[in-house]
């Protein structure tokens, strides 16, 4: 089937009728099924990047956003569209960071708490105490800033990479 045109942002995007037919209900599938056919792209009123990422949620009714793209402004931009928004159906690569970053200090605070207690029992466990705090001190500093870049399986060189910012910061 011919593509439909469309020119967002100054960007021309080429969209097959099938998808758009597949969204009858939604802007895009009207234009499909109005029968538009004009060499001209049809001229819409939106930002090309998320854009893309509409088309994206289009063919496969989800998607996790790029940290570039608001979760915000995309929902807006599907609502613009009349693209019906399923539930859990938008999530963004941000969010799932955020929560990497909350559970590890999650741990890290109730390990802190359990070696509090352990350590009124253990000497050797005050040593323990002492570097979880120049680690926690290690956190405040740097914080999300550092673990941006790692995911969960890349912990083992997250402790790596600490440990050396922590040996260099010590010289």
């Amino acid at each position: 089937m011919d593509p439909v045109s469309f020119n967002v942002g100054g960007k021309i995007f080429q969209v097959s009728r099938y998808l758009l037919k597949k969204h009858s209900e939604t802007m895009l599938g009207t234009a499909a099924s109005s029968g538009y056919s004009s060499p001209e792209p049809i001229f819409l009123d939106g930002d090309a990047a998320i854009f893309a990422q509409v088309l994206i949620y289009l063919r496969h009714g989800n998607i996790t956003l790029p940290v570039t793209i608001s979760k915000d402004m995309f929902i807006k931009e599907l609502v613009y569209y009349d693209v019906a928004i399923g539930p859990g159906s938008v999530k963004s690569e941000s969010e799932g960071r955020f929560m990497l970053i909350e559970n590890q200090t999650r741990v890290l605070e109730k390990i802190n708490e359990n070696l509090s207690v352990l350590s009124k029992f253990d000497p050797c466990f005050q040593k323990i105490i002492k570097n979880l705090s120049v680690l926690s001190t290690f956190d405040q500093c740097y914080g999300s800033q550092f673990y941006s870049g790692y995911s969960e399986e890349g912990m083992g060189k997250l402790a790596d990479d600490i440990h050396r910012k922590l040996h260099e910061h010590t010289k």
